[in-house]
């Protein structure tokens, strides 16, 4: 066969033998980061629960009891909703990728290449900041990905495990204290970042068998 004949071959490729990832060495997210969201649900709730009870009391008119019921139950289901979510979030490193899970109902599944990430950043909102907990997102060329509910350790030793596969540059990476949303970047007392030494075993690595 030519080189012309070769360059215009278009076999078809057995899927079965494709790389496939591993099911067993997805990383669980934290479920306590949307505390936040919960608290303020059931906090809502309440408040719209005793309102029905009150307006009930005061007008004689059972439909703002109705209303308020159901106003509290919707929220309630909701708060429900968003811990099952968070429960079914995993990611999973690999040498040239990072891949996310995640959904309830749609099970969504994201993969972006090292070499087509742009820019690194953490965040920490104050219910994460509480917990000891941040988001690492990931922007590319492609999908991007945010891992939340990760320990603040893990999140920096991904994110500089990231950078050093892509070669990012220093303007690429952000701290928690330029990322959107956030409120400060949590470095130890020296000032220095708190990335773990490179010769230690990744704490976001799934567990050995």
């Amino acid at each position: 066969m030519d080189a012309s004949a070769e360059k215009l071959s278009n076999e078809p490729i057995d899927v079965e033998g494709l790389p496939r990832l591993r099911a067993e060495a997805f990383v669980s997210v934290e479920p306590r980061h949307v505390l936040g969201t919960i608290v303020g649900c059931m906090v809502a709730a309440g408040g719209l629960l005793v309102g029905g009870i009150m307006l009930n009391n005061r007008t004689g008119r059972p439909a703002f009891l109705a209303a308020g019921i159901a106003a509290a139950a919707a929220l309630t289901l909701s708060a429900l909703v968003s811990l099952l979510a968070a429960r079914r979030i995993s990611y999973q490193v690999r040498e040239h990728d990072l891949s996310l899970r995640s959904g309830l109902i749609t099970r969504t599944e994201a993969t972006v290449p090292y070499r087509r990430v742009q820019h690194v950043y953490l965040s920490r909102g104050l219910v994460e900041r509480s917990l000891g907990l941040a988001s690492l997102s990931v922007n590319s060329a492609g999908p991007d990905i945010t891992v939340p509910g990760l320990p603040v350790d893990v999140a920096t030793s991904l994110r500089a495990w990231i950078v050093e596969r892509t070669g990012l540059d220093a303007d690429a990476v952000v701290d928690a204290a330029a990322a959107p949303g956030s409120g400060g970047a949590e470095t130890t007392e020296d000032g220095q970042d708190t990335a773990p030494d490179s010769d230690s075993a990744p704490p976001w690595a799934p567990p050995m068998s």
